[in-house]
């Protein structure tokens, strides 16, 4: 018997978790596919190499997974969220990262799905860092996530337009995002 390439094999485990992702929770799908989009244009306009580019796409489309593990009743819920349902969500990166340690090929991803919620300025989570000790594609998903949740319709709101979430990201430059990863979005994010 013929055996299968490590790339083939990548694949097709790709294709199991996003088709398992589409079949449970379509907006979450939608929300990876965005976000990866959006995170390696950004991480292109960076110059950034082909291999981190997969690299970060990988860990985009991958970077809420764990949110399958936190009740739908939460996660989808229609008003703000209780300051205990709020500790439940910010589980998710932790999530994210049993699901994807399995996967030999996946570790490279590990690191920046557990900081996407960082803030630049600090007083994020899971690990609290701030500024330049958070990995450069973690911040480039953060910005990209961002971006996303602001411009599609989600359980509690309705999608915003594109100026307003400039101008959200903006408003929370530096405390949130790298005002240098900010810059360059903004710069191209006026031809999407």
């Amino acid at each position: 018997m013929k055996k299968k390439s490590t790339c083939h094999h990548k694949k097709e485990i790709i294709n199991t978790l996003t088709t398992i992702t589409s079949m449970i929770d379509p907006h979450l799908y939608e929300h990876g596919k965005n976000v990866a989009r959006y995170a390696v244009l950004l991480g292109k306009a960076l110059g950034l190499s082909p291999i981190q580019l997969d690299t970060l796409y990988l860990g985009a489309l991958f970077h809420d997974i764990g949110k399958l593990g936190i009740p739908f009743s939460i996660i989808h819920k229609k008003g703000p969220l209780t300051k205990q349902e709020y500790t439940i969500v910010k589980k998710h990166p932790e999530n994210s990262i049993k699901v994807l340690s399995i996967v030999r090929d996946f570790q490279a991803i590990i690191p920046m799905v557990r900081h996407h919620h960082e803030l630049f300025g600090g007083g994020g989570y899971p690990d609290g860092l701030a500024g330049r000790k958070i990995l450069l594609e973690a911040r480039i998903l953060a910005i990209a996530d961002a971006y996303d949740a602001i411009t599609t319709t989600r359980g509690y709101r309705r999608a915003h337009g594109r100026k307003y979430a400039i101008n959200t990201i903006l408003k929370n430059t530096p405390q949130q995002f790298d005002p240098e990863l900010v810059e360059v979005f903004v710069a191209f994010e006026k031809k999407l």
